[in-house]
């Protein structure tokens, strides 16, 4: 479906995925058109929504973790679904509120700086709905990055 789209997709709604992280790594590396992506009650799992902070592609053309030691490569930092601008997570029960911090607030910053609007688009609309690991401390911590645009309940 992804592959045969024409034209591609431009919105994808996933109810109770059950998707291996590499098949959610597929899924983001093909939806270079994505603009908007919903996912409720997934047992999307803290790689997953890393997957859709910025990165840096090492010399063997993968991905370098943040944790490794620091690549000898001047190659640009990358984001999957570069023109995804409303992101909706629902009832994701497994995702930590900190690996939501992490990515979503890493690509907004870079996003958002990004001088080139037709490389990256800005998240424009963020809703983080009942997802029981997602705190008020990380609604405080992602909203001066956010502001309006960050939606959030449960």
């Amino acid at each position: 479906l992804i592959r045969r789209s024409r034209p591609p997709l431009e919105v994808l709604e996933m109810d109770y995925a059950d998707m291996r992280t590499k098949d959610f790594l597929w899924c983001f590396d093909k939806l270079e058109t994505l603009q908007e992506f919903r996912i409720v009650a997934s047992d999307m799992s803290d790689k997953v929504i890393a997957m859709l902070a910025p990165f840096r592609l090492g010399d063997d053309g993968m991905d370098v973790e943040e944790d490794s030691p620091p690549v000898e490569s001047s190659a640009p930092l990358r984001v999957r679904l570069p023109k995804l601008s409303a992101l909706e997570l629902w009832n994701c029960q497994r995702l930590s509120g900190d690996a939501v911090v992490d990515a979503l607030g890493a690509r907004v910053r870079y996003t958002d700086n990004v001088s080139d609007r037709n490389a990256y688009s800005r998240l424009s609309d963020v809703a983080v709905i009942n997802c029981t690991n997602f705190l008020p401390r990380h609604v405080l911590t992602l909203s001066p990055a956010f502001g309006t645009r960050l939606r959030t309940t449960g």
